[in-house]
């Protein structure tokens, strides 16, 4: 036989599990004999509804703010980021480009041979070391030297500066030699190449 007090532990028990509904919120709809809610609950279901639409309207409307807030944050932090790389470039590109004359001055120095001769051995071997570990230093912030001889002439990298009367049409808008080299970087032009272009004058191939 079942003990009373063992009952009654356990009705108490499911009270604090369930604790009980407080009056304004508990809600039984009454049913009339055909089936159908009265009118006045059939408003009351009806403005309900309106509500809950309204509720997730308002939840969508807050989603699409998030996402929309979220997506400007993004496209603004990779702008961010374009732009600080454009700065270093830019920075980078300056820095460079007046490095470049220095370069110049080192291969003019040895491109006479008359004067490097007259030069102590160890001063000569000296200076050109110096000048390698600056093409190399160069190089590492990816200068790349624009040497167009050979190929047709590009006034993108390029600057004529003199023609040379060539019998072959076939090396007619040719680059024949470079006067100054040119330097770009990344891509870009930092100082076009001067060279001279040949120039078909003969008659025409038949």
């Amino acid at each position: 036989m079942e003990n009373p007090r063992d009952k009654k532990k356990i009705d108490t028990e499911n009270q604090n599990q369930n604790p009980p509904i407080p009056e304004e919120l508990k809600f039984e709809p009454e049913i009339a004999d055909n089936g159908e809610y009265p009118n006045q609950q059939k408003d009351l279901i009806a403005e309900l509804r309106k509500k809950l639409k309204k509720s997730e309207d308002e939840k969508k409307e807050y989603l699409l703010g998030w996402q929309r807030a979220k997506a400007d944050y993004i496209n603004s932090r990779r702008q961010d980021e374009q732009d600080n790389e454009l700065v270093v470039k830019f920075a980078e590109a300056k820095l460079l480009s007046e490095l470049v004359p220095v370069l110049d001055s080192f291969d003019i120095a040895f491109a006479s041979k008359e004067k490097t001769t007259e030069l102590p051995k160890e001063w000569e071997r000296g200076v050109e070391q110096i000048r390698n570990q600056l093409r190399s230093v160069l190089q590492e912030h990816k200068l790349e030297i624009i040497d167009p001889v050979g190929r047709p002439f590009d006034p993108r990298e390029a600057e004529t500066i003199g023609f040379i009367d060539t019998g072959n049409s076939d090396e007619d808008d040719m680059v024949i030699s470079v006067i100054q080299k040119g330097y770009k970087l990344h891509e870009r032009v930092l100082r076009p190449a001067k060279v001279r272009v040949a120039k078909h004058s003969g008659p025409e191939r038949t």
